[in-house]
């Protein structure tokens, strides 16, 4: 009877073992992100595109000031290996601005470390750091690494057409690749309805790169170029 009970318990923790193994694999296989390497591009594969303003409603001071948010959502949703809807990223806007006023004290602007805080939180994913004093190689060694990367910038200094002039003082965004044959950062950028996939020349985006305080548009003291990358769980 005793021999009996001990393989009984062997082989209810062997099956244990078992499926704690295929849940935990199929975890991994779920957030696996490649670098696509070619022509000497490097890009992040299956980064999800989310304008802040999604249907277009930039009145609306939650939209304006949303593209700390829409970076955290392409985040979440690159992290799980998913996609996004206008319609949902509209709604999770709203609902992370007001998680934001409940734990943070504001939907508006967010530093690049206040950034990591809230992500690590609203989409419970630890591997979320801060980088200080970066510069181009640093980014591009992380999208070689299949780590994705989230840069807050100078929107006026950027230059980018689409915007409504002069642009955003303070506007951060998602790094999908770079080019070495024609010199571009290759992002998704949320103030823009054409910013999937938006090239920018890398000496504009190196000198647009600057972190700014967490408050409703506080003043910006110096230049700080700090990046965020979230990293893969699988390399």
């Amino acid at each position: 009877m005793k021999k009996i009970l001990i393989i009984l318990i062997i082989l209810i923790s062997f099956t244990f073992f078992i499926n704690e193994s295929l849940i935990s694999y199929e975890y991994k296989e779920e957030i696996i992100k490649e670098v696509i390497v070619e022509k000497n591009q490097y890009i992040l594969s299956n980064v999800p595109f989310i304008l802040q303003a999604p249907f277009g409603n930039w009145d609306n001071p939650i939209f304006q000031d949303a593209c700390e948010e829409a970076a955290i959502l392409m985040a979440k949703y690159w992290i799980q290996g998913k996609q996004i809807t206008n319609e949902q990223a509209y709604n999770e806007l709203i609902e992370l601005s007001e998680f934001e006023e409940k734990h943070f004290s504001t939907f508006y602007d967010h530093s690049a470390k206040d950034t990591v805080e809230i992500m690590k939180q609203y989409i419970n994913y630890k591997n979320i750091k801060v980088y200080n004093d970066i510069g181009l190689e640093d980014i591009k060694r992380e999208i070689r690494n299949n780590n994705l990367v989230i840069v807050p910038v100078n929107g006026q200094a950027i230059k980018n057409p689409n915007y409504t002039l002069p642009g955003p003082e303070r506007h951060m965004i998602i790094i999908i690749g770079y080019d070495e044959t024609t010199k571009e950062i290759i992002t998704n950028d949320s103030g823009t309805r054409m910013g999937k996939n938006y090239k920018y020349p890398e000496s504009v985006f190196e000198s647009a790169i600057r972190d700014y305080a967490t408050g409703y548009h506080e003043p910006i003291i110096g230049i700080q170029k700090n990046m965020i990358v979230v990293e893969n769980v699988i390399k």
